[in-house]
């Protein structure tokens, strides 16, 4: 039987000069048809957490992550680590190249050790193993395969995986809290490194730290609803009191109106973890007992007045500390609308 030509190739849609530009990725893209190179940065980051025998906490096994510079430069942080003048961008090697000789592949003093983006699981080395053998980097700035290498040392490898994709598709795939328990977290993480048409997972709380980092609002915006989403009676009290909550206002202002508004189920947890804190543990979460001190006195399950809005509601603020200028009285009603707004962006 005859098969229609249509069978063979796909259904494309005219362009004309009329139509708007290329994307980024696709602008790369299209320079790729006459560039023999393509991937042009490897980013190497560090991927496990190990807690040593002394309390402290090293962050180590670096892993890469190759990139299109021009994609990324699109973003003004990666404008400035990339361009010449940059000491951290001048180092230049083979894209096979391993982790550079001439840099410790270790961290003691990781800006965040809570990330849950650091694998602390034996049993996922296998899919995440890599060589890690120092090696020198190539000197040649013009030979094909050569690139700029830049070691990272304030992101975990997965989220940093995670980020570009994010830049090249707008899609991001946010893991369960690993407060939330159970063994989703574990088996989508699993799922996603063996499934080659998996969106690569994230912490949405690792993300949120990144996309606030390099000034990508919508990304906040995402990172920050996912947050919001898996905040539960079960984690609330956790989550609350995490080192996370304590970095940023505008989550923390959330979560302690979760907590204000469902006293009644989470009073014993909150009695248990201000023992904590009144005998030198958490020294993080002061600003948070200090909020939580005026709880009693409120009526139980009340939603909160002047010092948030309401969780059931779905009002999600604008990804920015710069929300607190919103007058408290407003706060309440406050519309995704309204929000960007006022600091004109379009919802």
């Amino acid at each position: 039987m005859a098969t229609s030509s249509s069978s063979f190739f796909p259904q494309v849609r005219w362009h004309d000069s009329a139509e708007p530009s290329l994307t980024p990725l696709q602008e790369a893209l299209k320079a790729s048809l006459s560039s023999p190179v393509f991937l042009d940065v490897k980013f190497f980051a560090f991927s496990r957490r190990t807690l040593r025998e002394d309390g402290t906490i090293r962050v180590d096994r670096p892993r890469s992550v190759l990139a299109i510079g021009s994609v990324l430069q699109r973003n003004e942080y990666f404008d400035k680590l990339l361009s010449s003048g940059f000491s951290e961008s001048t180092r230049r090697g083979s894209l096979e190249s391993a982790f550079p000789q001439n840099e410790e592949s270790y961290l003691d003093d990781y800006d965040y050790d809570e990330d849950s983006d650091l694998d602390e699981n034996e049993a996922a080395d296998d899919l995440m193993s890599e060589d890690v053998t120092d090696a020198r980097a190539g000197a040649s700035d013009t030979s094909p395969g050569q690139c700029r290498q830049v070691v990272l040392r304030d992101v975990a490898y997965q989220t940093l995986r995670a980020f570009v994709f994010y830049l090249y598709t707008q899609r991001v795939n946010f893991l369960p809290l690993r407060s939330e328990g159970g063994t989703g977290r574990a088996a989508e993480v699993a799922r996603a490194l063996t499934d080659p048409k998996a969106v690569p997972p994230c912490s949405p709380k690792s993300m949120y730290r990144l996309a606030d980092k390099y000034e990508i609002p919508e990304l906040q915006r995402l990172a920050f609803t996912a947050i919001h989403s898996k905040l539960s009676i079960k984690n609330i009290v956790e989550e609350s009191f995490s080192k996370f909550t304590a970095r940023y206002e505008v989550v923390r202002d959330v979560e302690i109106n979760y907590l204000r508004s469902n006293y009644a189920e989470v009073a014993d947890s909150l009695d248990k973890i201000t023992d904590r804190l009144v005998s030198g543990e958490l020294p993080h979460a002061r600003e948070v007992l200090r909020r939580l001190l005026t709880v009693k006195s409120d009526a139980r399950g009340a939603s909160l007045s002047g010092n948030g809005y309401s969780i059931a509601g779905g009002v999600v603020p604008p990804p920015t500390s710069r929300f607190v200028s919103i007058a408290p009285s407003r706060w309440a009603t406050y519309t995704p609308r309204e929000a960007y707004n006022d600091f004109g962006e379009d919802p």
